[in-house]
């Protein structure tokens, strides 16, 4: 069966089903194809439970049809083609429900002789000669599985009796027995008993002859061996072996075509210690290793042939005899140091002991020799950790030092061979120790022209390395070159060992003790990382430098291991406006630094590893641990704030409790005489010029620090001030500029209003990604954070379909773009007012079941100190108010926390302000109900939270006043308006063009009153 991808549609997935093709699976291609429309919401169509006279729009309807022929080609392409041909009448017309129908009635009334077809197949299902016993089960088992799919049942005791008996031909003793047991009425066998039958007996004729198998008596020659279930094997001779291991053995055959060596894996060989020969199975050889074989005309010959591989037998003894070569595990090169001692050969051997060393030299069990028994000291230890603690190199190299301790071993005397070595045990010769060297020791190998690049042409050509093992491939050495790392191998010839200098000894050179360090721990992973470019652009947009930043891949850290806390804070925007026009009052200066490089300033207290950055040469094997913080760290934000907190304690500042992104200084109970403010790495110093100049020295020994002079450009707002410095404009101009070319609206055409007052949304269920939607929603969200409430209301109203929307929407939002382009050179005033004690008063106001959906109403509230617009939103309510004075009362609760946070940080600075602070609402109900506790036995059902303005007026901590309609700025923050009330609603929130803007200036058509009183109405 061939199984393919499934495609209902460019938003699905690929489903991997069989496709249909016989009765057989009819069943299971129905669950799962019914799955798959399911899962897209396409089986009610299937099933005729959803038609297109359920839908009464257009749109819909034109929907409905495109998810029917989703689901139309869903079915048709999980079908063989020679199936889909049989409904190919019902496929043009479209009609996916006929077609369903259909097909269930073709194969559903076919697939009922499924299980008798089954059943036969179990019957005549025999095992083969050349079949496993394993194999044999696992399909009699797997036709159960599918009888039990059709909800009939083949019961284990009848699964028994058919096992036993159509294994006939493979084991006739045990199906005799089985059939004439169950003549004679005795117990039928339990299936698991059957199956371990089989199973056993398979392995012992296996092991037996009956079936081919590969025996090896070498253990030496073995790469690989585990222990197996142990089982007799009877051998031509009569003798019987117990084989309880097998593995796989390496050989080496000729290449015809290349004229060289190569290996090659025997797999499956049973280790067979007593056996005189080793045994290759030429069916192995043809079933497994796809050899071919041919016969001699005396047949006194094989041939066995594979690509450019050919192997010849001979035959002796009735045997086809393969000559072969052992392939030693470890080549030896024969030089003698005529500088050999005793401690340098004790070293060589792995630190072996002193009457061993003595023995060998005494009795001549190797060559090369020449011990001084009275420099030797009498101790023994493991040799591999004697060899990591005699060179101190790292733990990582325990596999070398393991491998030249197994080497040393192998050529050295042991009481178990009666003082003979085993090597000479196994090859019946003395070995040649001549080529062994201090394990760990210095050495200097020639670097030949063909492993130098052209770029190195000029460096040495003699490098320094340590040994490490002795090369398998060659008769030579491998070298560990430092302080790069890499393996190197190299002859006798081509290397000068320095045997008494190891890395332990040569700390003058400091390179090699850098060429390693601390393991990576396992729970930790090495992090990527790259370089990022950018280009800084100053507040007419035009690119002052270029930048190049290593930003390590923060996405692959993993939460309490590589990191723990993220959170830093920064400065709100709110509070930005708000230190502007406290500036603006104590006629400060107002100076923006920039901190270079901030994030590489923190310490890291977590273990983070990262690998080398690219361009770096050097060994791959090496990471860098992060001693300090690194861009693209999660915690990366926080270990500078904690780092530029812990400073600025120091310096004598201290964070104010209503803004933590916010730091004065003072002394006592007076007012600060400087304030700093911090975004991240952009700092606000604002105070007497002196006095940010020496705070700015201050930080400059701890960071290197950026001056910019008076600010001009923070965060992608740009900062105007007027010519008295009174009054600072806030504007947005070069961000809006970006924002169009982006979306392509650069040369749109302009309107008054971001929004139609009589047009509405409907929520989609679908949603166009070739759209960018979210995008500029996204966009214009920084808008409004900075400089633009008069586009609160767009914003949220559109943002509230970002799950799903369609082109409806998407010309709503390019209507917001094209306003921007009507008022691109707009922007936030914040003017210094004559009067000597500023006034705090906040605008709340409510749309009342705005929204058809929910039928919630929307809150909008705009908190302005002195005239100036500090902070504002436009949010839906979280309940449904049963009333407009419910609406109302929501939203004046949401106003009076903000009015209070501001009043809280007014009192942090040490700014005055007209006591207690005015709350207006256009609603004289709300009014009443914030004022008069007779009106509450009809707000019991109110959450006591949204009585939080009423406890604030009974302390005396906050008014309410009422404000009439035509006077409430905040109205534009809730609907869309017409064009003459949101034009006069944008200037009283202090939204103007800057063509047009003075410090002191009123639009001539604008009437806003001076005192709390003359908002009132009469």
């Amino acid at each position: 069966m061939t199984s393919t991808p499934i495609l209902t549609g460019d938003s699905l997935a690929a489903f991997k089903i069989e496709k249909l093709s016989m009765t057989s699976n009819f069943v299971d291609w129905q669950r799962e194809i019914f799955l798959v429309l399911r899962t897209y919401g396409l089986a009610e169509i299937v099933n005729g439970e959803e038609t297109i006279h359920q839908h009464e729009t257009p749109h819909q309807r034109n929907c409905f049809r495109i998810r029917q022929a989703k689901a139309l080609a869903t079915i048709v392409f999980s079908m063989e083609r020679e199936e889909a041909r049989k409904f190919e009448g019902l496929i043009e017309t479209g009609d996916v429900v006929r077609v369903w129908r259909a097909i269930r009635e073709e194969y559903g009334q076919r697939s009922l002789v499924n299980p008798v077809t089954l059943l036969a197949a179990v019957f005549s299902r025999k095992m083969h000669e050349a079949e496993s016993a394993v194999s044999y089960i696992r399909s009699l088992e797997r036709l159960q599985q599918e009888i039990r799919k059709t909800h009939s049942d083949l019961s284990d005791e009848w699964l028994t009796k058919i096992m036993l008996t159509n294994v006939i031909d493979v084991f006739p003793d045990i199906s005799r027995k089985f059939t004439v047991d169950n003549a004679q009425g005795l117990h039928t066998p339990l299936l698991s008993e059957a199956k371990n039958m089989l199973i056993s007996r398979d392995n012992i004729d296996t092991a037996s002859g009956r079936r081919p198998l590969n025996l090896c008596g070498d253990i030496s020659v073995f790469e690989t061996i585990e222990d197996t279930p142990p089982h007799t094997l009877f051998m031509a001779n009569g003798n019987e072996e117990v084989v309880k291991q097998k593995g796989t053995v390496v050989m080496l055959l000729f290449n015809e075509h290349s004229k060289k060596m190569e290996e090659r894996l025997l797999e499956d060989v049973y280790y067979t210690p007593n056996a005189s020969l080793n045994i290759i199975s030429l069916d192995y050889l043809q079933n497994k290793g796809k050899f071919q074989f041919s016969f001699s005309p005396d047949q006194q010959s094989c041939f066995a042939t594979k690509a450019t591989i050919r192997l010849r037998f001979v035959k002796k003894d009735g045997l086809y005899r393969l000559r072969a070569t052992r392939k030693d595990a470890h080549h030896r090169v024969n030089a003698i140091d005529v500088e050999d001692n005793t401690t340098m050969l004790h070293q060589r051997f792995a630190h072996a002991s002193t009457g061993t060393l003595a023995k060998m030299q005494a009795s001549g069990a190797a060559k090369g020799l020449n011990l001084n028994m009275a420099k030797m000291n009498d101790y023994e230890c493991l040799p591999v950790r004697a060899l990591l603690q005699a060179t101190d190199l790292p733990e990582s190299l325990w596999g070398e030092a393991y491998l030249h301790a197994v080497h040393t071993v192998n050529v050295t005397a042991t009481k178990a061979l009666d003082g003979r070595t085993p090597h000479e045990a196994l090859y019946n010769q003395v070995p040649d120790v001549s080529h062994l060297r201090t394990w760990g020791c210095l050495a200097y190998a020639t670097v030949f022209d063909q492993q130098r690049e052209r770029k190195q042409k000029l460096q040495p050509r003699v490098v320094p390395a340590l040994l490490v093992g002795y090369a398998d491939e060659s008769k030579g050495y491998k070298l560990l070159q430092i302080p790069s790392c890499k393996m190197l191998t190299h002859r006798e010839g081509n290397i000068r060992f320095m045997e008494r200098h190891t890395l332990t000894r040569t700390y003058a050179t400091r390179m090699l003790t850098n060429a390693f360090g601390d393991a990576v721990p396992p729970t930790h992973r090495v992090i990527t990382c790259r370089w990022v470019y950018a280009a800084k652009a100053d507040a007419d947009g035009y690119v002052v430098r270029f930048k190049a930043r290593l930003v390590i891949h923060g996405f692959r850290q993993r939460m309490g291991i590589d990191y723990f806390d993220t959170y830093a804070p920064v400065v709100r925007f709110d509070t930005i406006r708000a230190i502007f026009y406290y500036a603006l009052w104590r006629k400060w200066e107002i100076l923006q630094f920039d901190v270079k490089t901030a994030f590489l300033h923190g310490e890291l207290s977590e273990q983070v590893y990262m690998e080398l950055p690219p361009g770096r040469e050097g060994n791959k094997q090496r990471v860098c641990r992060l001693l300090k913080s690194l861009y693209g760290l999660k915690q990366a934000p926080r270990v500078w704030n904690l780092t530029l907190h812990n400073t600025l304690l120091s310096l004598g500042l201290r964070r104010l409790d209503q803004d933590h992104g916010l730091y004065a200084r003072q002394v006592g109970d007076a007012a600060p005489d400087l304030l700093l403010s911090v975004y991240v790495d952009d700092l606000l110093i604002m105070g007497i010029k002196s006095s940010c100049e020496r705070l700015s020295q201050q930080l400059r020994t701890h960071f290197e620090l950026t001056s910019l002079g008076q600010v001009r450009y923070l965060l992608g707002i740009e900062v105007s001030f007027s010519p008295t410095r009174d009054s600072i404009f806030l504007s947005q101009a070069t961000y809006i500029e970006t924002i169009l070319k982006r979306f392509n609206m650069t040369s749109c055409n302009g309107v008054a209003t971001p929004e139609s007052k009589h047009e509405t949304l409907s929520h989609e269920k679908t949603r166009h990604e070739n759209m960018p939607y979210r995008e500029i929603i996204g966009a214009i969200q920084y808008l409004v954070s900075g400089t633009r409430p008069d586009l609160a209301h767009a914003t949220r109203y559109l943002g509230q379909f970002n799950a799903h929307f369609e082109w409806g929407h998407y010309q709503k939002a390019k209507r917001v773009l094209r306003y921007l382009r009507h008022s691109t050179d707009f922007g936030l005033v914040i003017k210094l007012d004559k009067q000597d004690t500023p006034l705090l008063e906040t605008f709340t106001d409510a749309d009342f079941a705005n929204d058809a959906t929910d039928r919630k109403s929307v809150s909008g509230y705009v908190t302005q100190l002195d005239g100036n617009t500090i902070s504002y939103a436009s949010k839906k309510q979280g309940v449904v108010a049963l009333s407009t004075a419910e609406a109302e009362y929501v939203a004046m609760h949401e106003g009076a926390r903000d009015i209070m946070w501001l009043g809280a940080l007014l009192d942090e600075l040490g700014l005055p302000f007209k006591k207690p602070p005015t709350l207006w609402c256009d609603n004289m109900s709300t009014v009443h109900l914030s004022t008069k506790p007779s009106k509450h036995s009809k707000m019991k059902h109110v959450d006591v939270k949204y009585h939080f303005t009423r406890n604030l007026v009974e302390k005396e901590k906050l008014a309410t006043r009422h404000c009439g309609t035509n006077e409430m700025p905040a109205d534009t923050l809730t609907k869309p308006l017409d064009r003459v009330k949101f034009e006069r609603f944008r200037d009283m929130l202090g939204v103007r063009s800057k063509a047009t803007w003075s410090g002191d200036t009123e639009p001539s058509w604008a009437v806003i009153p001076q005192t709390a009183d003359s908002r009132m109405d009469t």
